[in-house]
């Protein structure tokens, strides 16, 4: 039998197509010759003994214009008295040829299939001989009808008007076929024809999975690829499009051409879904270069999942939820590792490459470039964009490779820190004239690692990121430190006049040099980024304070009676007031250390033991780290007190410490380092 002999061939239309037909055989009981019509209107005249059954379906097939299946009863002759009227206009019977013709399948298989009914739908006692050339004729009717149907199904993307309405026929014959297939599967009473059953459906299906992969294969290029730089691109691309222009003509046009039950959307739907995952699967198979492997990802996690599935006109009339991932994960997971391993090792490059350009700098002393008249460097922008310049690109193919991609690239950024460090350590230890310049440039840069590093903590480990931290905190305390040394070193004389007999007598003096040295300084890091100036003035506010408070404590002084006392309480109160004013001009908001120097010189000004006892309590109170040796200390600049309360206010700050406190105290005692008692 060659029922689906030329199914996928891409032949034409058989040369008899056109032509009429009808079957002719000898009535075995009186040996005439019978002509059977093949109609499909139940109860149409013929020459046969068996009528014609009207399928079930017919309802659902189109009207045609000028054409009927079957004859019109004649209209009663009018009376005599009325008017000539003109006669009805001739019926026309269709042949099953002229049925294909004109594109009504679904009609032609109606005829095959009473023709059938006929031939096996009673015990023939007609000539066996004569039986099997109608049988055979049959047959090979039957091979033309499904001929029709898969041309019309092969050529849907670019059916006329007139065609669509063959093909909307043709799908209305395959489910026809299927029920008959039913009906015979079912038959107990009859032997059903040997060609049942047909399996329509299947090899509708079948027939679809084919023109599908033909399609996907077969590109033409319409040039929307051609700004693609590689081959596999340019294949990956026309891919997409054909599948997202193909489905678009499903859902707009062909759709209309089925019935419900073929759910023809999501039928070509999962068909294209299958066929682009083959072909992609055989390109993965090659070994990709890393922008090619990205240009499949892409596609896979994005282009395909968003632009095409999520297409506003698809989105209407296909469920995504059956069209799993293009590639298998065992793919997928290769092609990530392999792309951002590319890219891991390109960052590690890029930030090796400018710690090595800010190194070759500093060796050949060149100054940092200024901008906006403070010195500047670019280490740790060029360090945060390459990490995130190419963090943006993987987001673009992934959310999931895109965190995947920051998480292995946290430890790169650690060893960064860690040889930063090193550098910044050696710069620091250098004698070269661009020295401090360098620290001044980098002081920034630390900065904005820190905010960086804070702003991308879900992307590190905890102790990753602890350690980034330290480093970071251990490279700006040494950059400051480094730049606070320059004037400390400078102030080294006038720090140690500093409360001493000389001092008492010539205070405001000694106040007055001292201020103009520290503004010297302050002026002198005005090339300093703002940000970084005020935490350097803070520091260096918090740090001269402590030298002086130092100083005081250090039992190099003593106030004889009440007089020097209240002398020495003022001459603090006084130093107090000028170091508050300088570092408030020059942005400190620190003015808790002017008020700190007050409350110490309220303990020098006071006489009652009781009140001095009162006052310390207080300053333990706001500043817990205040020890009984500071206090002891503080006490040796008031002989006057009786040694029992001495004892008693000492032993009172062993016992309660700050215990009495709102627990809003500061620290700031515990960075005046004294000897032992």
């Amino acid at each position: 039998m060659q029922i689906f002999s030329c199914l996928f061939s891409a032949c034409g239309v058989p040369d008899d197509t056109g032509k009429k037909m009808g079957v002719s055989g000898t009535d075995s009981a009186t040996g005439t010759t019978e002509q059977i019509e093949l109609q499909t209107t139940e109860g149409s005249p013929g020459k046969g003994k068996g009528k014609g059954k009207r399928h079930k379906l017919k309802k659902l097939l189109p009207k045609r214009k000028n054409h009927k299946q079957s004859p019109v009863t004649p209209t009663p002759a009018p009376p005599a008295t009325s008017l000539p009227t003109a006669p009805p206009p001739p019926v026309v019977v269709l042949s099953f040829e002229e049925n294909l013709e004109q594109h009504w399948i679904a009609e032609a298989g109606q005829q095959l299939a009473e023709l059938e009914e006929r031939l096996f739908g009673q015990d023939d006692i007609r000539d066996a001989r004569e039986l099997q050339e109608q049988v055979d004729k049959l047959e090979n009717d039957y091979e033309k009808l499904y001929l029709h149907i898969w041309l019309m199904v092969e050529n849907s993307f670019s059916l006329s008007a007139d065609e669509k309405e063959g093909l909307q026929s043709a799908s209305l014959c395959i489910l026809q076929e299927e029920e008959r297939d039913q009906r015979w599967k079912v038959e107990t009473q009859r032997v059903p024809p040997f060609w049942r059953p047909r399996k329509c459906r299947k090899h509708f299906s079948n027939l679809l999975w084919k023109k599908v992969e033909r399609r996907m294969e077969n590109i033409i290029d319409e040039g929307e690829a051609d700004g693609l730089s590689t081959s596999v691109k340019r294949d990956i691309c026309r891919m997409g499009r054909r599948l997202q222009r193909d489905l678009l003509s499903v859902v707009r046009s062909v759709k209309t051409c089925y019935p419900p039950e073929f759910d023809i959307c999501n039928v070509y739907a999962r068909l294209y879904h299958a066929a682009f995952s083959l072909r992609l699967q055989k390109i993965a198979d090659f070994v990709l270069d890393d922008d090619d492997c990205c240009y499949l990802l892409c596609w896979v996690h994005n282009l395909y999942p968003n632009d095409i599935l999520k297409h506003e006109e698809l989105e209407a009339d296909i469920n995504t939820s059956p069209l799993t991932c293009l590639l298998p994960e065992q793919i997928i997971n290769q092609l990530e590792d392999q792309y951002l391993s590319h890219k891991e090792s390109r960052v590690k490059t890029w930030i090796l490459t400018t710690l090595e350009n800010e190194e070759e700098g500093w060796a050949k002393a060149a100054l940092p470039v200024k901008n906006d008249g403070c010195y500047h460097s670019e280490i740790a922008i060029d360090v945060i964009q390459f990490i995130d310049g190419v963090g943006r690109e993987v987001k673009a193919i992934s959310d999931n490779m895109h965190r995947v991609l920051k998480e292995r690239l946290m430890p790169e950024l650690q060893n960064f820190l860690q040889s930063y460090k090193r550098f910044l350590e050696e710069v620091m230890k250098g004698k070269q004239e661009n020295c401090t310049a360098v620290v001044k440039a980098n002081l920034p840069s630390i900065k904005l690692l820190r905010d960086y590093v804070q702003g991308n903590s879900e992307f590190f480990q905890e102790e990753t990121e602890k350690h980034c931290l330290s480093l970071i905190t251990e490279m700006e305390s040494c950059a400051y430190a480094y730049l606070a040394g320059l004037m400390h070193e400078d102030l080294k004389l006038q720090y140690r006049a500093l409360v001493t007999q000389a001092w008492l007598k010539d205070s405001e003096t000694m106040m007055v040099n001292l201020v103009q040295q520290i503004n010297s300084h302050l002026m002198g890091y005005r090339d300093l980024q703002t940000p970084c100036l005020q935490e350097l003035v803070r520091r260096l506010h918090v740090e001269v304070v402590t030298e002086y408070t130092k100083r005081l404590l250090r039992k190099r002084l003593k106030l004889k009676d009440e007089k020097q006392q209240k002398e020495a309480a003022n001459q603090v109160c006084f130093d107090s007031v000028s170091l508050q004013r300088l570092f408030s001009d020059h942005g400190s908001e620190e003015h808790w250390l002017g008020n700190l120097l007050q409350r110490v010189a309220e303990v020098l000004r006071l006489q009652d033991p009781s009140s001095v006892q009162l006052e310390i309590a207080t300053l333990v109170n706001d500043y817990p780290d205040l020890s009984e040796r500071h206090v002891g200390h503080l006490l040796y600049l008031k002989p006057t007190l009786p040694s029992k309360a001495i004892k008693d206010i000492r032993r009172s700050v062993l016992e309660y410490g700050g215990s009495l406190g709102d627990g809003q105290g500061r620290p700031f005692f515990s960075k005046v380092t004294l000897k032992t008692f």
